[in-house]
């Protein structure tokens, strides 16, 4: 939640709107009334939350599952799979959330007309980008289930004498 204004900007500047402030005007703006013209930093972390919070959930579940069948003394190249497969799978509830997001910013409706629409064009519209979100989250889920452990287990082991903890340099 802290970082969602950097999002809610990135929105504003991916529909083509820029602010028309420069940035000391921005920040005295900000000061002075609390917001940037068009510009509400806090706008859609409800809808945010829906997306990331069953996403997470889907990927550690599917994550823990799968360690069932593939344990974590197999071979790299299976446990490449497994995270591979909990992104992918967890990419599902993200697709839905984000292109319904995206086409409610086209047409700048409500949430219900929005979804009608997409119907309307096609049942399968909600899951247009479905891969590009499945390699977006199965490489996040690589780095968190896969790199970062590797990672943190060779600094613990080969720095684990160092006044600074290994485990701050691994989340780095």
């Amino acid at each position: 939640a802290l970082f969602f204004p950097l999002e809610s900007a990135k929105k504003i500047f991916q529909q083509g709107k820029r602010f028309d402030l420069s940035y000391k005007d921005m920040f005295s703006e900000l000061r002075i009334s609390g917001h940037i013209q068009g510009y509400v930093p806090y706008r859609g972390l409800p809808v945010f939350a829906l997306n990331i919070v069953p996403t997470t959930f889907i990927q550690l579940t599917v994550e823990k599952e799968l360690q069932k069948y593939i344990p974590n003394d197999s071979s790299n190249t299976m446990l490449i799979l497994r995270a591979l497969t909990s992104g992918s799978i967890g990419a599902v509830t993200a697709t839905i959330v984000e292109n319904t997001i995206t086409r409610q910013q086209v047409m700048q409706g409500k949430f219900i007309p929005t979804l009608r629409d997409m119907w309307n064009i096609s049942p399968s519209r909600v899951f247009k980008t479905y891969p590009l979100i499945a390699i977006r989250d199965s490489i996040f889920t690589l780095n968190l289930f896969f790199l970062h452990p590797k990672v943190e287990r060779y600094l613990k082991d080969k720095y684990s004498d160092r006044f600074l903890s290994s485990s701050y340099f691994s989340a780095i």
